[in-house]
Protein backbone atom coordinates (compact mmCIF):
# COMPACT_ATOMS: atom_id res chain seq x y z
CA UNK A 1 0.00 0.00 0.00
CA UNK A 2 2.79 2.59 0.61
CA UNK A 3 3.88 1.95 -3.19
CA UNK A 4 0.78 3.08 -3.93
CA UNK A 5 0.67 5.75 -1.96
CA UNK A 6 4.19 7.23 -3.14
CA UNK A 7 2.85 6.60 -6.41
CA UNK A 8 -0.25 8.45 -5.89
CA UNK A 9 2.09 11.46 -5.07
CA UNK A 10 3.45 11.44 -8.55
CA UNK A 11 0.27 11.35 -9.76
CA UNK A 12 0.05 8.12 -10.84
CA UNK A 13 -3.82 6.67 -9.19
CA UNK A 14 -3.93 3.13 -9.04
CA UNK A 15 -7.04 0.71 -9.13
CA UNK A 16 -6.34 -2.57 -7.24
CA UNK A 17 -7.74 -5.83 -8.57
CA UNK A 18 -8.01 -8.75 -6.45
CA UNK A 19 -10.41 -11.53 -5.35
CA UNK A 20 -13.64 -11.41 -3.40
CA UNK A 21 -12.52 -14.17 -0.53
CA UNK A 22 -15.49 -13.65 1.33
CA UNK A 23 -19.28 -12.70 0.85
CA UNK A 24 -19.40 -10.49 3.20
CA UNK A 25 -16.54 -8.09 2.33
CA UNK A 26 -17.58 -5.16 0.20
CA UNK A 27 -16.72 -5.30 -3.42
CA UNK A 28 -16.08 -1.95 -3.99
CA UNK A 29 -14.57 0.14 -1.65
CA UNK A 30 -11.71 2.99 -1.63
CA UNK A 31 -8.45 2.84 0.84
CA UNK A 32 -6.20 5.86 1.11
CA UNK A 33 -7.35 7.25 -2.53
CA UNK A 34 -6.43 3.95 -4.69
CA UNK A 35 -10.20 2.09 -5.51
CA UNK A 36 -10.09 -1.32 -4.37
CA UNK A 37 -12.15 -3.99 -6.71
CA UNK A 38 -13.11 -7.23 -5.17
CA UNK A 39 -14.08 -9.91 -8.11
CA UNK A 40 -15.28 -12.93 -7.47
CA UNK A 41 -15.10 -15.65 -7.38
CA UNK A 42 -11.63 -16.46 -4.65
CA UNK A 43 -9.40 -18.23 -6.73
CA UNK A 44 -9.04 -21.48 -4.67
CA UNK A 45 -10.10 -24.21 -7.45
CA UNK A 46 -9.27 -24.63 -10.84
CA UNK A 47 -12.58 -23.30 -12.25
CA UNK A 48 -12.88 -20.45 -9.67
CA UNK A 49 -9.41 -19.45 -11.20
CA UNK A 50 -10.91 -19.15 -14.74
CA UNK A 51 -13.76 -17.48 -13.78
CA UNK A 52 -12.03 -14.86 -11.80
CA UNK A 53 -9.48 -14.31 -14.90
CA UNK A 54 -12.48 -13.89 -17.32
CA UNK A 55 -14.10 -10.76 -14.51
CA UNK A 56 -10.36 -9.20 -14.61
CA UNK A 57 -10.98 -9.29 -18.28
CA UNK A 58 -14.14 -8.20 -18.40
CA UNK A 59 -13.52 -5.31 -15.78
CA UNK A 60 -10.37 -3.73 -17.92
CA UNK A 61 -12.38 -3.95 -20.93
CA UNK A 62 -15.26 -2.29 -19.56
CA UNK A 63 -12.98 0.06 -17.93
CA UNK A 64 -10.06 0.20 -20.66
CA UNK A 65 -10.24 4.05 -21.45
CA UNK A 66 -9.24 4.85 -17.55
CA UNK A 67 -6.03 2.20 -17.98
CA UNK A 68 -2.75 3.31 -18.59
CA UNK A 69 -0.85 0.65 -17.58
CA UNK A 70 -1.23 -3.17 -16.45
CA UNK A 71 0.54 -4.35 -13.72
CA UNK A 72 0.36 -7.88 -12.26
CA UNK A 73 2.35 -8.94 -8.88
CA UNK A 74 3.37 -11.97 -9.45
CA UNK A 75 3.93 -14.32 -12.99
CA UNK A 76 1.56 -16.59 -12.56
CA UNK A 77 -1.48 -18.25 -15.14
CA UNK A 78 -3.33 -14.79 -15.40
CA UNK A 79 -0.45 -12.86 -16.45
CA UNK A 80 -0.29 -15.50 -19.22
CA UNK A 81 -3.72 -14.68 -19.77
CA UNK A 82 -3.52 -10.74 -19.78
CA UNK A 83 -0.11 -11.57 -22.38
CA UNK A 84 -2.35 -13.49 -24.91
CA UNK A 85 -4.82 -10.69 -24.70
CA UNK A 86 -2.55 -7.97 -25.10
CA UNK A 87 -3.39 -6.90 -28.68
CA UNK A 88 -6.93 -6.41 -27.69
CA UNK A 89 -6.14 -4.44 -24.44
CA UNK A 90 -3.58 -2.25 -26.08
CA UNK A 91 -2.22 -1.16 -22.69
CA UNK A 92 1.14 -1.78 -21.57
CA UNK A 93 1.94 -5.08 -19.34
CA UNK A 94 4.27 -4.89 -16.64
CA UNK A 95 4.82 -8.31 -14.70
CA UNK A 96 6.43 -8.67 -11.41
CA UNK A 97 9.38 -11.40 -10.79
CA UNK A 98 8.72 -12.22 -7.46
CA UNK A 99 11.33 -14.40 -6.64
CA UNK A 100 8.97 -16.12 -3.85
CA UNK A 101 5.61 -15.68 -4.10
CA UNK A 102 3.59 -18.28 -1.81
CA UNK A 103 1.00 -20.06 -4.07
CA UNK A 104 -0.91 -21.13 -0.62
CA UNK A 105 -4.48 -21.16 -0.79
CA UNK A 106 -4.42 -20.56 -4.45
CA UNK A 107 -5.78 -23.14 -7.23
CA UNK A 108 -3.61 -25.82 -8.58
CA UNK A 109 -3.46 -23.63 -12.08
CA UNK A 110 -2.13 -20.41 -10.20
CA UNK A 111 0.58 -22.50 -8.71
CA UNK A 112 3.24 -21.79 -11.82
CA UNK A 113 6.38 -23.34 -11.95
CA UNK A 114 9.82 -21.65 -12.56
CA UNK A 115 10.10 -23.24 -16.54
CA UNK A 116 6.36 -21.89 -16.85
CA UNK A 117 7.34 -18.14 -15.14
CA UNK A 118 10.58 -18.08 -17.66
CA UNK A 119 7.95 -18.51 -20.73
CA UNK A 120 5.78 -16.31 -19.60
CA UNK A 121 8.31 -13.86 -19.05
CA UNK A 122 9.74 -14.41 -21.99
CA UNK A 123 6.43 -13.27 -23.05
CA UNK A 124 6.32 -9.80 -21.55
CA UNK A 125 8.14 -6.31 -22.86
CA UNK A 126 8.70 -5.04 -18.97
CA UNK A 127 9.53 -7.20 -16.03
CA UNK A 128 10.43 -5.93 -12.92
CA UNK A 129 12.76 -7.57 -11.04
CA UNK A 130 13.18 -6.78 -7.11
CA UNK A 131 16.69 -8.43 -6.56
CA UNK A 132 19.94 -8.83 -8.55
CA UNK A 133 19.51 -12.53 -8.19
CA UNK A 134 16.23 -12.68 -9.72
CA UNK A 135 17.57 -10.74 -12.21
CA UNK A 136 20.60 -13.08 -13.11
CA UNK A 137 18.72 -15.85 -13.12
CA UNK A 138 16.11 -14.60 -15.61
CA UNK A 139 19.18 -13.57 -17.93
CA UNK A 140 20.14 -17.10 -17.24
CA UNK A 141 17.12 -18.62 -18.25
CA UNK A 142 16.85 -16.38 -21.54
CA UNK A 143 14.42 -13.23 -21.19
CA UNK A 144 16.00 -10.24 -22.64
CA UNK A 145 18.13 -7.63 -20.72
CA UNK A 146 16.49 -4.96 -22.34
CA UNK A 147 12.77 -6.09 -20.82
CA UNK A 148 14.15 -6.45 -17.77
CA UNK A 149 14.17 -3.82 -15.27
CA UNK A 150 15.50 -3.93 -11.59
CA UNK A 151 13.84 -2.31 -8.89
CA UNK A 152 14.00 -3.15 -5.29
CA UNK A 153 11.04 -3.21 -3.10
CA UNK A 154 10.07 -0.30 -1.25
CA UNK A 155 10.74 -0.31 2.40
CA UNK A 156 7.81 -0.03 4.65
CA UNK A 157 7.60 2.66 7.22
CA UNK A 158 8.49 2.53 10.65
CA UNK A 159 5.88 1.13 13.01
CA UNK A 160 5.55 3.18 16.26
CA UNK A 161 6.14 1.01 19.09
CA UNK A 162 5.69 3.38 22.20
CA UNK A 163 3.98 2.30 25.36
CA UNK A 164 0.21 3.75 24.18
CA UNK A 165 0.47 2.28 20.65
CA UNK A 166 1.75 -1.22 22.19
CA UNK A 167 -2.00 -0.48 24.52
CA UNK A 168 -4.00 0.59 21.86
CA UNK A 169 -2.43 -2.89 19.57
CA UNK A 170 -3.02 -5.21 21.89
CA UNK A 171 -6.88 -4.01 22.51
CA UNK A 172 -7.43 -3.86 19.28
CA UNK A 173 -5.78 -7.52 19.15
CA UNK A 174 -7.62 -8.81 21.85
CA UNK A 175 -11.28 -8.02 20.17
CA UNK A 176 -10.31 -10.06 17.45
CA UNK A 177 -9.22 -12.81 19.21
CA UNK A 178 -9.29 -12.88 23.25
CA UNK A 179 -6.43 -15.39 22.91
CA UNK A 180 -4.06 -12.41 22.03
CA UNK A 181 -3.86 -11.71 25.75
CA UNK A 182 -0.44 -10.95 26.83
CA UNK A 183 1.22 -10.84 30.40
CA UNK A 184 2.71 -7.56 30.70
CA UNK A 185 7.14 -7.48 30.90
CA UNK A 186 6.89 -10.93 29.52
CA UNK A 187 8.82 -11.14 25.93
CA UNK A 188 7.10 -11.71 23.42
CA UNK A 189 8.12 -13.66 20.34
CA UNK A 190 5.87 -13.65 16.68
CA UNK A 191 6.79 -16.20 14.16
CA UNK A 192 5.39 -15.03 10.43
CA UNK A 193 4.62 -17.09 7.38
CA UNK A 194 4.47 -20.52 5.55
CA UNK A 195 6.96 -23.06 6.59
CA UNK A 196 7.72 -26.72 6.26
CA UNK A 197 7.34 -28.80 8.93
CA UNK A 198 11.32 -29.29 9.12
CA UNK A 199 12.08 -25.49 9.84
CA UNK A 200 9.24 -24.97 12.18
CA UNK A 201 10.36 -27.23 14.29
CA UNK A 202 13.50 -26.31 14.75
CA UNK A 203 12.07 -23.30 15.57
CA UNK A 204 9.65 -24.76 18.22
CA UNK A 205 11.81 -27.16 19.62
CA UNK A 206 14.79 -23.84 20.56
CA UNK A 207 11.20 -22.15 22.23
CA UNK A 208 10.72 -25.20 24.11
CA UNK A 209 14.06 -25.52 25.25
CA UNK A 210 14.79 -21.97 26.15
CA UNK A 211 11.12 -22.04 28.16
CA UNK A 212 12.58 -25.80 29.83
CA UNK A 213 15.52 -23.63 31.05
CA UNK A 214 13.04 -21.60 33.01
CA UNK A 215 12.59 -18.71 30.40
CA UNK A 216 9.30 -16.81 30.60
CA UNK A 217 8.00 -15.87 27.40
CA UNK A 218 5.48 -15.79 24.95
CA UNK A 219 5.28 -17.04 21.22
CA UNK A 220 2.43 -16.16 18.47
CA UNK A 221 2.77 -18.67 15.44
CA UNK A 222 0.88 -16.30 12.49
CA UNK A 223 -0.48 -18.21 9.47
CA UNK A 224 2.40 -21.38 9.39
CA UNK A 225 0.56 -23.19 7.04
CA UNK A 226 0.80 -26.43 7.93
CA UNK A 227 -1.95 -28.43 10.07
CA UNK A 228 -2.38 -26.37 13.39
CA UNK A 229 -3.29 -29.87 15.15
CA UNK A 230 0.41 -31.52 14.03
CA UNK A 231 1.60 -28.47 15.91
CA UNK A 232 -0.56 -28.26 19.07
CA UNK A 233 0.50 -32.10 19.61
CA UNK A 234 4.26 -31.22 19.14
CA UNK A 235 3.91 -28.45 22.03
CA UNK A 236 1.17 -30.32 23.86
CA UNK A 237 3.79 -33.13 23.87
CA UNK A 238 6.91 -30.80 25.43
CA UNK A 239 4.13 -28.63 27.96
CA UNK A 240 4.23 -25.12 26.06
CA UNK A 241 0.83 -25.70 24.35
CA UNK A 242 -0.45 -22.10 26.45
CA UNK A 243 2.85 -19.90 26.40
CA UNK A 244 2.47 -20.86 22.30
CA UNK A 245 -0.35 -20.08 20.33
CA UNK A 246 -1.46 -20.38 16.46
CA UNK A 247 -3.48 -17.73 14.93
CA UNK A 248 -4.68 -17.12 11.13
CA UNK A 249 -3.61 -14.96 8.63
CA UNK A 250 -3.96 -11.13 9.24
CA UNK A 251 -3.66 -8.63 5.81
CA UNK A 252 -2.61 -5.82 8.45
CA UNK A 253 0.46 -6.67 10.34
CA UNK A 254 1.15 -3.26 12.02
CA UNK A 255 -0.22 -4.54 15.43
CA UNK A 256 1.71 -7.44 15.80
CA UNK A 257 4.39 -6.03 14.60
CA UNK A 258 4.22 -2.86 17.42
CA UNK A 259 3.80 -5.53 20.40
CA UNK A 260 6.40 -8.22 18.78
CA UNK A 261 9.80 -8.30 20.98
CA UNK A 262 11.66 -10.69 18.53
CA UNK A 263 10.08 -11.67 15.41
CA UNK A 264 10.97 -14.71 13.67
CA UNK A 265 11.17 -16.14 10.12
CA UNK A 266 12.03 -20.03 9.19
CA UNK A 267 11.38 -19.50 5.76
CA UNK A 268 12.82 -16.24 4.45
CA UNK A 269 11.68 -16.74 1.40
CA UNK A 270 7.82 -15.80 1.65
CA UNK A 271 9.65 -12.53 4.12
CA UNK A 272 11.84 -11.19 1.77
CA UNK A 273 9.07 -8.84 -0.28
CA UNK A 274 7.27 -7.40 2.95
CA UNK A 275 7.45 -8.65 6.54
CA UNK A 276 11.01 -8.67 6.85
CA UNK A 277 11.67 -5.24 5.51
CA UNK A 278 8.87 -4.17 7.73
CA UNK A 279 10.42 -5.83 11.03
CA UNK A 280 13.59 -4.07 10.11
CA UNK A 281 12.48 -0.85 9.02
CA UNK A 282 10.45 -0.80 12.68
CA UNK A 283 13.79 -1.90 14.72
CA UNK A 284 12.42 -4.37 15.78
CA UNK A 285 15.05 -7.61 16.65
CA UNK A 286 14.70 -10.99 14.49
CA UNK A 287 16.35 -14.12 13.78
CA UNK A 288 15.79 -15.32 9.82
CA UNK A 289 16.77 -18.88 8.50
CA UNK A 290 19.72 -18.53 6.26
CA UNK A 291 19.40 -17.58 2.84
CA UNK A 292 21.44 -16.31 -0.04
CA UNK A 293 19.53 -12.66 -0.73
CA UNK A 294 19.86 -12.06 3.03
CA UNK A 295 23.11 -10.19 2.66
CA UNK A 296 22.29 -8.24 -0.69
CA UNK A 297 19.24 -7.69 0.10
CA UNK A 298 20.07 -6.03 3.53
CA UNK A 299 23.90 -5.45 4.45
CA UNK A 300 26.23 -7.42 5.95
CA UNK A 301 24.73 -6.67 9.39
CA UNK A 302 21.97 -8.64 8.87
CA UNK A 303 23.89 -11.94 9.46
CA UNK A 304 24.22 -10.76 13.04
CA UNK A 305 20.45 -11.93 13.18
CA UNK A 306 21.12 -15.47 10.80
CA UNK A 307 20.88 -18.90 11.74
CA UNK A 308 22.14 -22.11 9.60
CA UNK A 309 22.02 -24.49 12.30
CA UNK A 310 19.51 -25.98 15.12
CA UNK A 311 22.98 -25.21 17.07
CA UNK A 312 23.35 -21.50 15.92
CA UNK A 313 19.46 -21.12 16.83
CA UNK A 314 19.95 -21.41 19.80
CA UNK A 315 22.82 -19.57 20.60
CA UNK A 316 20.88 -16.50 18.94
CA UNK A 317 18.06 -17.25 21.28
CA UNK A 318 19.55 -17.44 24.06
CA UNK A 319 22.00 -14.39 23.05
CA UNK A 320 18.31 -12.34 23.01
CA UNK A 321 16.77 -13.49 25.81
CA UNK A 322 20.05 -12.64 27.76
CA UNK A 323 20.86 -9.22 26.02
CA UNK A 324 18.12 -7.50 24.27
CA UNK A 325 19.65 -4.51 24.38
CA UNK A 326 22.41 -5.34 23.10
CA UNK A 327 20.57 -6.99 19.84
CA UNK A 328 18.10 -3.88 19.63
CA UNK A 329 21.07 -1.85 19.03
CA UNK A 330 22.31 -4.24 16.25
CA UNK A 331 18.75 -4.06 14.24
CA UNK A 332 18.86 -0.03 14.80
CA UNK A 333 22.10 -0.50 13.12
CA UNK A 334 20.82 -2.71 10.03
CA UNK A 335 17.36 -0.85 10.32
CA UNK A 336 19.90 2.54 8.90
CA UNK A 337 21.62 1.01 6.61
CA UNK A 338 18.66 -0.37 5.00
CA UNK A 339 17.17 2.67 4.41
CA UNK A 340 20.05 4.39 3.25
CA UNK A 341 20.44 1.80 0.69
CA UNK A 342 16.34 1.75 -0.40
CA UNK A 343 15.22 5.29 -1.03
CA UNK A 344 12.14 6.12 -1.59
CA UNK A 345 12.93 8.44 -3.81
CA UNK A 346 15.15 7.18 -5.89
CA UNK A 347 13.16 3.41 -5.90
CA UNK A 348 10.49 5.97 -7.09
CA UNK A 349 12.27 7.80 -9.58
CA UNK A 350 12.97 3.81 -11.42
CA UNK A 351 9.26 3.70 -11.15
CA UNK A 352 8.52 6.51 -12.63
CA UNK A 353 11.07 6.18 -15.33
CA UNK A 354 9.78 2.13 -16.03
CA UNK A 355 6.32 3.56 -16.67
CA UNK A 356 7.41 6.61 -18.94
CA UNK A 357 8.82 4.01 -20.83
CA UNK A 358 5.70 1.96 -21.20
CA UNK A 359 3.37 4.79 -21.01
CA UNK A 360 -0.06 3.63 -23.19
CA UNK A 361 -0.96 4.99 -26.37
CA UNK A 362 -3.44 7.17 -24.93
CA UNK A 363 -0.93 8.48 -21.85
CA UNK A 364 -3.43 8.14 -19.17
CA UNK A 365 -2.05 7.72 -15.91
CA UNK A 366 -4.59 5.81 -14.19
Amino acid sequence: MYWLDCLQAEGINSTVLTCRWHPSWPDDFELRGTRVCRLQPPANTNWNESYFQRNVLNWLQANLSNVGWIYVDRIDSLASVLLSKSNRLEKPILLRAGAFDSCVGLAPNARCPLPMQIDIARQAETVIVPSASMNKSMLQHGVSASNLVCIDDLVPLPVSRDSEQQKLSLHALAKINSDFVHPEQTPLIVHFGHSQWGPLKETLQAICDLLDSGALIRMWIVNPGLPYDRIYEFLKDRGWHREILMFDSFDDIEALLSVADLVWFSNPEEALQYTLPATISSGIPFLVKEHTDLEPAFGPGVLDCIYDSPTNLALQLHRWYAHPSTVARRVKTIQAELHARRSTSHLIKQWRSALDRRRGADGRET
